[in-house]
């Protein structure tokens, strides 16, 4: 089994893949208007794609990499709020 950091790595290396994915919404949404509420929206636009590419990621790895990403979601709380967040947009 992988150590914690080593998981931890390929989590945030499909995060940022599923950012870099994102990119123009992201950028969209800094070029849109503070107070017209446009920015946010976008944001949230932005955000929702960047999950759902870091979820299609999520499914393209092994089964044995899921279990070692599950297994230190299951016992290291800052592991799991990353990936929830990520992974379930909370």
């Amino acid at each position: 089994m992988r150590t914690r950091d080593q998981v931890y790595d390929i989590i945030c290396a499909l995060n940022e893949d599923a950012h870099s994915y994102a990119y123009s919404e992201w950028t969209l949404a800094d070029d849109l208007d503070e107070e017209t509420g446009e920015a946010e929206d976008q944001r949230v636009v932005a955000s929702e794609v960047q999950r759902e590419y870091f979820i299609e990621l999520y499914d393209q790895l092994d089964q044995n990499t899921k279990e070692e990403i599950q297994h230190y979601r299951e016992i290291d709380e800052d592991f799991r709020t990353d990936f929830d967040c990520w992974y379930e947009g909370i």
